[in-house]
């Protein structure tokens, strides 16, 4: 967690043109049910139509992994209204708003560059809440009333002073000027790609989008004597903040379009300014010249009647130019159609984006379970295919990553034909499960994104720490652009610039490597020298946890390494992995000063305490298990752990609301206990997930948290860094099929069956045996290698403990032993 983290226009041009990418008259109840859709992934993102890399098929060959599996329409599933509420389960000692998920509820396609969602009033902090408050979507479930419509916003990051650009309202003059409109849940649908609002006011305003433009369309009541129909627009707040002294820009284009530059960033109070420029225009002119000023809100009048009662307004952005910004609206929602008549039409966009998202959701299907249940699961995904973002322009330029956060300008660079540009990296979030998700899904994309990574690091100087748009924020600890290349590259995306990866991760152990000026593993040096990162005193912050971020980081760049030949670098730093040894003390991870002596304060640890972070040794659990005095009492020592599912930072037990403890689940299974795993996982899927507004414990850090819930839920976990396998668990669902991502775009299908399976009290959620393909397979680690093309796993499933007797062998379970480590 952080406290402080498409579609080419062939798609859309298609989805326009043919009724079959969905409908939008849908009814009441499927309104209520928060109606939605999926989306297919592309390599090429450029707005040159780009190929059908998820949808494909193999040809000549008849078994069963390769043959394609028909759509299903799931988006009815999602409920973008998930975690924009303070969560059911709350956390005693929460991270940085870690009350709830802080998601945005409006519209975006899979990993676009825009996003434009309604803004309420007090989703920021909440001083009655302490810390934990705040909503960085920029949306409360439990606002009463919308500021505006604002675009480019992040989903569930840990503080909220980011996105939330453009703030844009439509009004009845003179009477709504400057204050908020009320609003009532009951006259509000969001679904994928879709949001709308009736506002007290008696307007309704919906919101769409393609992959970097926005569509809106603001119908007006019928006006009493004096009224008019007017837009505000205003520059100068993000995510409700007032920016002070700022560089905005407007100016008038012809009868009916805006052009101008928004100046943003500063993500957490930290990093670069970053401009956005943008092109707006209406479906009818102004009904008089509008006042511009730059650095001030505008008012925009139109004349609305009963025939005529809607003003739309198309928006296109870009990072690069005003003149970008329009061209990007011009290639995916042109002003014309293929007849030469004027293109206003919102039903057809948002059936395109909603068509996006029903094949994007089709990577994964499953059958059995609840409605509850499916929500859960597609949100879940929907969630995790919101992030990285897009961003280059149809031309296919970008700015480049800012060099120093002192610099005045990004030079514009040229993405490399037939790939695409991506920004917002929640780094140290993402690297522990989401990314290998993303490469076992769609390598193509994933490379992509890693070569993003590696892009950035180029013009930086390393891999950032945590990058918004293109500047580095540095708000976590750690090198994790190294570990989410590894586990990328792990998990089947491999068409990236590895050696250029590799040299750049060598490199971040030098003294001084930094990107951007900021050091990358600031205590590196100390880390190497001693074989920790030393504590000065009582209260240091994370030297405990720093020690095991870059003992995590070398072994998962040890496993990279290793694939790449490189024999010598693989070695090393296995054998600095080893280094969390020097901190285990009485059973557990502790800090301790350069001259040997412990701290027994309870400081020293990254969002976590010293019980949460003694497993965080995902690379040698047998040699941690071994050193907290073996299997029996370390199952027993989980057993209390697990007796709380979501207490926050400092008591000692499980929090599956922050990343620190994701992988601590699993744990058992290397105990020689995975029927422990079991029962944890559906307890914690069932009572700390929700379908409602409260349905997530904790921020949802750019998916991190989401994409956590679709490893859980398919029964399968990517414990080891850089490793090519997962530790396996309990399904969720009777029936699941994965498409499985292959490099030429297309995929193989896996199959897991377990009947019996669900998320209520009856259910047969213990394991009592497994077969793979047909041969029985005794183990609860599986190599990728056996599912990479396809396969099927079938489970026999029970509700009986005591049968669960299924993959109790630990030596099975993969892990790097102390020998391999520091002596």
């Amino acid at each position: 967690m952080s406290r402080n983290w498409g579609l080419g226009t062939a798609l859309l041009a298609l989805c326009v043109a043919v009724a079959s990418c969905g409908g939008d008259g849908d009814s009441p109840s499927a309104v209520a049910a928060n109606m939605s859709t999926s989306a297919q992934s592309q390599g090429n993102e450029n707005g040159n139509g780009g190929n059908d890399n998820s949808n494909g098929n193999e040809s000549g060959n008849g078994n069963e992994a390769a043959r394609k599996n028909a759509d299903i329409r799931v988006v009815q599933y999602v409920n973008p209204l998930i975690g924009t509420d303070y969560a059911t389960d709350q956390p005693a000692d929460p991270v940085g708003s870690g009350l709830g998920g802080g998601t945005f509820p409006g519209p975006t396609v899979p990993f676009g560059m825009m996003q434009w969602s309604p803004m309420t009033p007090t989703a920021q902090y909440d001083g009655r809440k302490g810390d934990g408050s705040g909503f960085s979507g920029g949306y409360w479930y439990g606002d009463t009333s919308i500021n505006a419509f604002s675009i480019l916003h992040l989903s569930g990051t840990g503080c909220w002073a980011n996105g939330g650009y453009l703030n844009v309202m439509p009004q009845l003059a003179p009477g709504d000027a400057g204050t908020p409109a009320t609003f009532d849940h009951a006259n509000e649908t969001a679904q994928a790609g879709y949001y709308g609002v009736t506002l007290g006011n008696g307007i309704k305003a919906e919101l769409t989008t393609t992959l970097r433009t926005g569509f809106a369309r603001f119908t007006y009541p019928a006006l009493a004597q004096g009224q008019q129909a007017t837009i505000a627009i205003d520059p100068t707040v993000l995510n409700n903040r007032a920016q002070g002294t700022t560089s905005d820009t407007v100016s008038q284009v012809g009868d009916r379009a805006l052009s101008g530059t928004i100046a943003g960033g500063g993500f957490c109070w930290a990093g670069h300014a970053v401009p956005v420029y943008y092109y707006a225009e209406f479906s009818q002119p102004f009904a008089a010249k509008p006042a511009l000023s730059n650095n001030r809100p505008v008012t925009l009048t139109f004349n609305v009647d009963s025939k005529h009662p809607d003003v739309m307004m198309k928006l296109g952005i870009s990072f690069v130019s005003e003149a970008n910004a329009k061209a990007n609206l011009r290639a995916e929602n042109p002003a014309t159609d293929a007849q030469g008549e004027q293109n206003w039409r919102f039903d057809k966009v948002r059936r395109a984006a909603s068509a996006a998202w029903n094949a994007r959701l089709n990577a994964i299907q499953v059958a059995g379970g609840s409605d509850a249940d499916k929500t859960k699961f597609y949100t879940a995904l929907y969630h995790a295919s919101l992030h990285p973002n897009v961003f280059n322009d149809v031309n296919g330029q970008y700015p480049d990553f800012y060099a120093s956060n002192s610099a005045s300008t990004a030079p514009t660079r040229q993405v490399e034909n037939g790939r695409t540009m991506y920004a917002n990296f929640s780094g140290w979030d993402i690297d522990r499960s989401f990314i290998q998700l993303q490469a076992l899904l769609d390598p193509v994309r994933t490379s992509d994104i890693v070569q993003s990574l590696v892009l950035d690091a180029k013009a930086c100087g390393a891999f950032p720490r945590w990058a918004y748009f293109n500047t580095e924020t540095a708000v976590m600890p750690g090198d994790a652009g190294s570990i989410i290349t590894a586990n990328a590259y792990a998990f089947g995306a491999t068409h990236f610039d590895t050696q250029a990866a590799l040299a750049i991760m060598k490199a971040s152990t030098a003294p001084g490597a930094a990107c951007a000026g900021t050091p990358v593993m600031g205590s590196r040096a100390d880390y190497d020298r001693l074989g920790y990162v030393p504590a000065s005193g009582s209260g240091d912050n994370q030297t405990a946890s720093n020690t095991l971020e870059y003992a995590v980081r070398d072994f998962a760049v040890s496993r990279f390494a290793t694939a790449l030949g490189d024999t010598a670098t693989a070695g090393a730093l296995l054998k600095s992995s080893g280094n969390w040894q020097h901190l285990f003390d009485r059973g557990a991870i502790r800090p301790k000063t350069s001259a040997g002596a412990w701290v027994t304060d309870g400081s020293g640890f990254m969002e976590g305490n010293a019980e949460q972070y003694t497993w965080y040794v995902p690379h040698d659990l047998a040699g941690v298990i071994a050193q907290a005095g073996g299997a029996a009492p370390v199952v027993k020592r989980l057993d209390t752990f697990f007796t709380h599912l979501n207490v926050g930072t400092e008591q000692p037990y499980f929090y599956v609301g922050n990343e620190v403890t994701m992988a601590v689940p699993w744990v058992y299974a290397w105990a020689g206990a995975p029927s422990h795993t079991q029962r944890v996982l559906h307890a914690s899927l069932a009572n700390a997930f929700g379908p409602g507004a409260a349905g997530l414990p904790g921020n949802d850090d750019l998916g991190a948290l989401s994409g956590w819930y679709v490893w859980a839920a398919l029964g399968l976990y990517p414990v080891v860094p850089g490793v090519s396998g997962v530790a396996l668990s309990s399904p969720q669902f009777e029936a699941i099929t994965v498409r499985v991502g292959q490099q030429d775009g297309s995929y193989r299908l896996l199959h897991i069956a377990a009947p019996g399976a669900g998320s209520g009290d009856s259910a047969s959620f213990y394991v009592k045996s497994l077969k793979l393909s047909g041969t029985s397979w005794p183990a609860a680690w599986l190599p990728l290698e056996h599912i990479a093309k396809g396969g099927k796993l079938t489970y026999a499933m029970t509700a009986d403990a005591s049968a669960a007797t299924w993959g109790a062998d630990a030596s099975a379970m993969p892990s790097f032993p102390r020998a391999a480590g520091a002596q």
